[in-house]
């Protein structure tokens, strides 16, 4: 079953998150995760190597998104580029919860294997 964004997401969608992800505002748990990070919100701009950092990880998440199949792009956009819940999620597939949650766990291991870490 496909849900709202009807078939398997294509590179152009990959180039869409990676525009998102670069410029828009992010998500409060997006802009947690980059102040833990180390992350200077207020000065971002006057830290051109930070930024150039900030490029590549885009870059290599963007890359390894394009590995995915299509499955895993999809949820994982909804859930950490869109911000949607899993109960909305599984509304817009069609599925359960807690299909929704496997997929992500799936997702998520297949994401980190695409940046080069280490498999589960």
């Amino acid at each position: 079953m496909r849900g709202a964004l009807g078939p398997d997401p294509q590179d152009e969608d990959i180039e869409v998150c990676a525009v998102m992800a670069a410029g828009s505002n992010p998500s409060p748990k997006v802009l947690a995760v980059l102040l833990e990070s180390g992350f200077d919100v207020a000065h971002a701009e006057e830290n051109p190597v930070h930024d150039a950092q900030l490029g590549d990880v885009r870059n290599a998440i963007a890359t390894a998104m394009k590995r995915l199949s299509g499955e895993h792009r999809e949820i994982l956009m909804m859930r950490h580029f869109q911000d949607l819940s899993y109960a909305e999620i599984a509304a817009c597939l069609e599925i359960p919860k807690g299909t929704v949650m496997s997929r992500l766990h799936a997702a998520r291991r297949a994401l980190r294997n695409a940046l080069g870490g280490a498999p589960e």
